[in-house]
């Protein structure tokens, strides 16, 4: 199953969190950045984005998400798995 149908029917999420007035906490790279910075160990950050990388991950390990560990945004949820082999996505 590709990456794509994960994320059409929601077992694929990138995640971010946010303070109650909506201002995104600090990670230290943009979402979708595939650099060396977008690893969820890169060092090269903040002690603030590392415990905000490590917050995000706690939250989704909790609700049954499994971490990409390239991407500190990417999680698959694990507790289904869908059934969408050979799925084929017809838009006109």
């Amino acid at each position: 199953m590709t990456n794509a149908v994960r994320t059409l029917i929601g077992q694929l999420l990138g995640g971010l969190l946010a303070t109650r007035n909506g201002h995104l906490l600090e990670f230290r790279c943009e979402f979708d950045d595939f650099s060396e910075k977008a690893h969820y160990d890169f060092e090269g950050i903040s002690e603030e984005a590392k415990r905000n990388r490590k917050k995000l991950r706690e939250i989704m390990v909790a609700a049954a998400f499994e971490p990409y560990k390239y991407e500190w945004w990417h999680f698959t949820f694990t507790k289904v798995q869908y059934p969408v082999d050979g799925f084929i996505w017809n838009c006109n």
